[in-house]
């Protein structure tokens, strides 16, 4: 058991350099501390790495994401997610909090299917935005973690070690999705490495620790592609929520709603892209 326990912790390592993971269940990046432009002044932002653009996930599979490096789920938590795979392998629809328009908030919402970021600099914070209009905010300014309740993004505190953006993240919802449907569970840390492989092409590299869920710290790697030519858009899940009936259950709609405008209000719960004028 120790030596298999030590292939798990070398494993690791070899998967991320930067990654220090430790055989008694922890991890975290090489605490190599703030160095060089922090990004704490107007001045000093010219000076780091240009984060500027659209920034889109690559490929993204629901069933496949995991093949190469699949999740350490604990026993409780693997049954959860034999469920959901039997769900989606009969044809079902599994019931993610994206069916309902809630944000998947974080980690899952980093690389879902339709994530498009931003990045924004202002002195002593970096902002992510996304296409739904959802606003992540790294404070750089030398800030402890604060003890407010849980949401979706967390409470995310970074620095710059060179070109690097680390971000370091507590504080989230215990039922945000680390996989579709499938949640984190409580006391989730999560530990991420920004930095850019080129001018268009930027690597995340993220070590997660559930200890509801996992049995040991997950390390993986993201990479985004950069749209110069592209813009930030007004999109909310909430102009099109179409996937419920008239009992709040999901059921697939695929008849296209009324076209052309209208000044009547949408009414819940009346069926699927129902509309109901007033009088």
């Amino acid at each position: 058991m120790k030596s298999a326990a030590i292939f798990v912790c070398f494993r690791a390592a070899l998967f991320a350099a930067a990654a220090v993971l430790t055989c008694d269940g922890t991890a975290s990046w090489a605490a190599e501390g703030a160095s060089g432009p922090q990004g704490d002044s107007w001045d000093s932002i010219k000076q780091l790495p240009d984060f500027s653009g659209v920034w889109q996930v690559g490929s993204f599979n629901p069933v496949a994401q995991f093949k190469d490096n699949p999740l350490p789920l604990n026993p409780v938590w693997k049954k959860k997610s034999d469920e959901l795979a039997s769900i989606r392998a009969k044809g079902g629809d599994i019931e993610g909090r994206a069916k309902y328009c809630i944000a998947l908030g974080f980690p899952g919402g980093m690389v879902g299917p339709e994530e498009i970021h931003e990045f924004l600099y202002t002195p002593g914070q970096v902002t992510m935005t996304d296409v739904q209009g959802y606003v992540r905010r790294i404070y750089t300014d030398g800030r402890k973690h604060h003890t407010g309740p849980e949401n979706f993004w967390g409470d995310s505190i970074g620095h710059w070690e060179g070109n690097v953006l680390v971000v370091d993240t507590i504080g989230m919802q215990h039922n945000n999705e680390i996989a579709y449907g499938l949640s984190g569970g409580r006391n989730m840390h999560v530990t991420e490495r920004m930095f850019l492989k080129d001018k268009d092409t930027m690597q995340i590299d993220t070590v997660i620790d559930a200890p509801d869920a996992f049995t040991r710290p997950y390390v993986s790697t993201a990479l985004f592609k950069n749209h110069r030519d592209w813009e930030m858009t007004e999109w909310d899940c909430a102009q099109n929520n179409r996937d419920l009936n008239g009992e709040g259950k999901q059921q697939m709609n695929l008849v296209p709603p009324d076209e052309g405008p209208s000044t009547a209000p949408l009414i819940p719960n009346h069926g699927p892209g129902s509309r109901k004028d007033n009088g």
